[in-house]
């Protein structure tokens, strides 16, 4: 089975569109799962703690040409956490976004997950430790596309298949801005970085 993974869309329907015409060419057969942030909100984590909630649709980016599209299952980001948290109301997309998941299993040995449970800091800000859910864990976050390997960055390669091996994180960039991408194929199990 093929997965096409999708992080960071950030309500960027543009990009999302093309990311989605290049997927269907390279993988016309690849199940899509997101890997959260598919939503933009317009408050801004230094705007917390609000007084009271704000109506649901003046805290995130969104259009119904743009929710046709994010029909495939994901799991939530931060995104969507403060934009539950800061609003009230948003009948049938406020109950799509209550009901995406932490994690999502793709199979035995791989999962998915936002990735903004994780710690991370430095300088430059990345990622500094990882409680991964499985032994390949797709992530996003931080919209760089990156292959960390038993704890060691490697250097990405776009159009590149690269094996599976135990202990694997794969941030798969952002559709926003960046139009990234993975092609994740669990029979020959390989990760391949995709850009637009």
């Amino acid at each position: 089975m093929r997965y096409v993974l999708l992080g960071d869309i950030h309500s960027s329907e543009h990009d999302l569109r093309a990311v989605l015409r290049h997927a269907e060419e390279v993988a016309p057969d690849a199940t899509y799962v997101g890997t959260g942030d598919l939503y933009e909100c317009t408050v801004s984590k230094k705007q917390l703690p609000l007084a009271e909630p704000l109506p649901f649709q003046d805290v995130l980016l969104w259009t119904e040409s743009f929710e046709s599209l994010v029909t495939f299952p994901s799991v939530y980001g931060n995104q969507e956490e403060r934009i539950l948290l800061v609003s009230a109301g948003g009948g049938a997309v406020r109950e799509r976004i209550e009901q995406l998941p932490e994690v999502i299993a793709l199979n035995e040995e791989a999962s998915v997950i936002h990735g903004h449970q994780w710690e991370w800091g430095g300088s430059p800000w990345s990622l500094q430790r990882a409680d991964a859910p499985a032994s390949v864990t797709f992530y996003g976050h931080s919209h760089t596309s990156m292959l960390i390997v038993d704890g060691v960055r490697k250097p990405v390669v776009f159009g590149k298949a690269y094996e599976i091996v135990p202990d694997l994180l794969v941030n798969v960039g952002s559709v926003v801005a960046n139009r990234e991408w993975v092609l994740y194929d669990a029979a020959k199990r390989t990760v391949t970085f995709q850009k637009v």
